[in-house]
């Protein structure tokens, strides 16, 4: 019989990999499963990561090459004042 796989939490996964005092975000975590650096097992509130592929990316058993797109991605070009307005300024009274 197989033994059963040790999971934890998204939270759990960024606090394992951050620590108490920095985890990382969640989002990195979620590119981190995206890109096959982290094993994760259901979705929604029943996500679970793998303990075993958290250690071995500490190890350096697992490195992350991350993707592309990730890798590409640049802050988008400006195409108005600046004002982060998507309709014209209106005057105030």
């Amino acid at each position: 019989m197989t033994e059963p796989i040790e999971t934890t939490t998204l939270y759990g996964a960024q606090v394992e990999l951050g620590g108490k005092e920095k985890p990382y975000s969640e989002a990195t975590v979620r590119r981190m499963i995206r890109d096959g650096v982290l094993d994760a097992y259901g979705s929604g509130r029943l996500l679970r990561i793998s303990l075993e592929s958290i250690r071995d990316y500490q190890q350096g058993r697992r490195i992350w090459q991350r993707s592309a797109s990730a890798a590409s991605a640049a802050v988008a070009p400006s195409s108005g004042s600046g004002t982060g307005r998507t309709s014209p300024a209106r005057p105030t009274k």
